[in-house]
């Protein structure tokens, strides 16, 4: 467990690694969920997958990496969707991005200043 000293230095490195393109391709990243959260559906993985890196183009703050998509599309499987429709994308956003600011621009509403 991170505390919550270091917490923003593990932040920091991970946006930094996000940054030199050390996140896998969408192919791998796949894999990967598939691999790490067993007994989701196909369609919902493909969905977790395809929004998270929808989100990553975004002006974040921090976007979300492999991580959070593993705990999106697990969240969304213990929820027993079906699918990640764009409702549920906006909804659970607050499940996959960490700050308010990231959050209201994906909602579509205004960042703070």
């Amino acid at each position: 467990m991170i505390s919550n000293r270091t917490a923003e230095i593990h932040d920091a490195l991970s946006a930094a690694a996000s940054t030199m393109g050390r996140l896998p391709k969408p192919q791998r990243e796949l894999k990967i969920v598939r691999a790490k959260v067993p007994g989701v559906g196909k369609a919902l993985v493909e969905q977790s997958c395809i929004s998270c890196r929808r989100w990553r183009k975004e002006d974040l703050f921090k976007s979300p990496g492999v991580a959070e998509t593993l705990d999106w599309a697990a969240a969304l499987s213990e929820l027993d969707t079906v699918a990640a429709r764009s409702d549920h994308r906006l909804r659970h956003a607050r499940r996959v991005l960490k700050y308010q600011d990231d959050i209201a621009r994906i909602e579509g509403r205004r960042p703070r200043n």
